[in-house]
């Protein structure tokens, strides 16, 4: 107890709740880890950042792993004495190339190719060449590496955890093994799948590959040739479907291209580029982005070639081993817009999805590895493990939160916007009713936030809510989604609007700066949609619908908690399309349900939320 409570030394954090103190208990006696439901405000990073000290008192090396990095840099500020911070390479400079008096980050640098007197070894934490200041990023990665040895916690994101922790290298015969393995944290675990999709998926491009090719060119030509015909094969596959369009492409398609490329070979073209590099004929200054593409090549090449495998079924002894990837093509016909414009370069795109990312995560974790995954909303626990093989004891804990302070509202007036139940004008029909509420909360002090599922919805409430006179704000060319929800932070604006990729999570809007929520429809998957049609070959139907009712859940789940950040919040959420009403109430927590309201029209529900907020 002693080191829980040295955790709330330089924190706003006084002692520990009442959840915090069961959660934890609980993770503490755990030797493989939990799955905690916990809801909003309730504390989890306190309970994490008390549980992995403890762990690490234990021997184990302690990471917290949070989606994103402001969440990265709010735990940081939360915890300074307990917790280090580690980020991906766009987040650190370049020392090789600040040498040479150019400022460029990590990522831009062509580090793999190059003899870095700056580098790191991240067993050791000896620099290449002795004396040398250590490159801030592998230095990242060597303390996060021995975190445990420091007292201190790693902090990272999700993306940043599971490519570097991928291709951690093996002991080797003789050396110690760390036995006790890694104690790790998952914050906002419901997106873990998800976010390992994104970011082991792979994508080639007619524009990138034609610049290897030219370059490689100059150094082996018959490898160069082989980066063509793969080039010239794919982009005749993309021309042979609908442009514009995400592609499937069938298994035959995906023998052919792995046939090919099994051809390159990876240290041939690797010898000749740092041969090259050696004798000054591609000088690492004025040709650095030069090898910069060649670096991509050899690096990007390999794991294509093993990506497209596991994008074909296996013979097993046990059976047929199904695809765990699939493969899109995509292009752009010469006559399209996005061609005229003369900075669009690429015409052709070959994306490897990953799909069964389980194996990759357990990869990631290593042996032996404590996990404890927490999230608000993890809905179907069985689903959660099938996405992401985590399979440990489920606890869902209820809040302190006072229901009576929040409405999740599903007017039983609203059109059913689904594809299918929708007549034409139920969508004109959705947005005037949405707007005009709008209207009304902006004429009573509230603000509010608009959440649609395409872009092309998220215009058209635009246009609406302008046309009505509210002062609306959403993203654009010119400002980022992150920039103008900082903005509408800030005091500025009536109506946010925006998608649920950019607004349905990570958007905290606390202390009643926007009491008001709208939620157009849910985001079923499109029937043309890749991984719609992947899913609905490799399983049955019944346990595809399962799916994608998990993953709609999750997200109305999120969009409602955007206003409710803490136990002092005031707020509502309205769900407009009748497609909700098959779902949502079961999915909210039974601390949550006495909130629900279904059977009201949408005037009566303004008018309740306008006592509620003047209450």
């Amino acid at each position: 107890m002693k080191l829980m409570l040295k955790v709330l030394k330089g924190t706003p954090y006084k002692q520990f709740r009442p959840v915090q103190n069961e959660a934890l208990a609980l993770a503490i006696d755990s030797p493989t880890g939990n799955i905690f439901e916990i809801p909003t405000g309730e504390g989890k990073s306190l309970i994490a950042v008390a549980l992995l000290l403890n762990d690490a008192a234990s021997g184990r090396a302690p990471w917290l792993v949070t989606p994103t990095k402001a969440q990265v840099d709010q735990l940081g500020q939360m915890f300074p004495n307990q917790t280090a911070i580690a980020f991906g390479r766009s987040e650190y400079p370049c020392l090789y190339y600040e040498d040479r008096g150019e400022k460029i980050n990590a990522q831009e640098s062509p580090c793999y190719m190059l003899k870095c007197p700056h580098r790191v070894n991240v067993q050791t934490g000896e620099t290449d060449e002795l004396g040398s200041t250590p490159c801030p990023y592998y230095q990242a990665k060597y303390e996060a590496e021995v975190g445990r040895d420091r007292g201190k916690i790693t902090v990272c994101t999700t993306a940043f955890f599971l490519t570097n922790r991928l291709f951690v290298r093996q002991p080797e015969e003789g050396e110690d093994e760390e036995s006790e393995g890694i104690s790790v944290v998952f914050d906002e675990c419901h997106n873990l799948a998800k976010i390992a999709r994104g970011i082991y998926e792979f994508t080639l491009t007619d524009y990138h590959l034609k610049r290897a090719e030219e370059a490689l060119m100059k150094f082996d030509r018959q490898q160069a040739y082989i980066v063509r015909r793969f080039r010239l094969l794919f982009m005749r596959m993309a021309r042979s479907k609908r442009a514009k369009t995400y592609n499937l492409l069938e298994l035959n398609d995906i023998v052919k291209l792995l046939d090919l490329l099994n051809s390159f070979q990876r240290s041939r073209v690797e010898t000749a580029v740092r041969q090259a590099i050696s004798s000054g004929e591609l000088d690492e200054t004025k040709d650095r982005t030069e090898i910069k593409t060649l670096e991509n090549l050899i690096r990007n090449i390999p794991a294509f070639v093993s990506s497209l495998k596991y994008s074909l079924p296996e013979e097993k002894q046990d059976g047929v081993r199904h695809p765990l990837n699939y493969v899109v093509a995509f292009y752009y016909k010469k006559t399209d817009p996005e061609m005229q414009d003369k900075r669009h370069k690429t015409q052709y795109y070959l994306t490897i999805k990953a799909y069964f990312v389980v194996p990759l995560i357990k990869r990631a974790l290593g042996d032996n590895a404590k996990v404890t995954a927490m999230s608000a909303t993890i809905g179907n626990v069985n689903i959660f493990g099938h996405e992401t093989g985590l399979r440990m004891p489920f606890t869902s804990f209820p809040s302190s939160f006072d229901a009576t302070k929040t409405r999740v509202f599903l007017p039983k007036d609203t059109p059913n916007l689904s594809q299918r139940k929708a007549r034409r004008d139920d969508p004109k029909k959705a947005r005037r009713m949405v707007i005009d509420a709008a209207v009304q909360f902006r004429d009573a002090g509230h603000r509010s936030l608009i959440v649609t599922v395409s872009n092309d919805e998220r215009e058209a409430y635009m246009r609406d809510a302008v046309q009505n006179g509210l002062y609306a704000l959403t993203y654009s060319d010119e400002m980022s989604a992150r920039e103008i929800a900082s903005v509408f932070r800030s005091g500025e604006g009536e109506v946010l609007i925006g998608t649920a990729q950019q607004f349905g999570e990570g958007l905290d809007l606390p202390r009643n700066t926007c009491p008001v929520i709208f939620f157009v429809r849910p985001g079923y998957p499109r029937p043309d949609d890749p991984m719609t049609q992947f899913e609905q070959k490799r399983f049955s139907g019944s346990h595809c619908w399962q799916l994608w009712q998990y993953r709609v859940m999750i997200t109305a789940l999120q969009v409602r908690g955007r206003n409710i950040r803490t136990i002092d919040d005031l707020g509502v959420c309205f769900f407009i399309s009748q497609q909700f009403r098959s779902f949502l109430r079961g999915s909210l927590p039974e601390w949550l349900k006495p909130s629900f309201v279904g059977n009201k029209s949408m005037d009566d529900m303004i008018d309740e939320t306008l006592g509620l907020l003047t209450s």
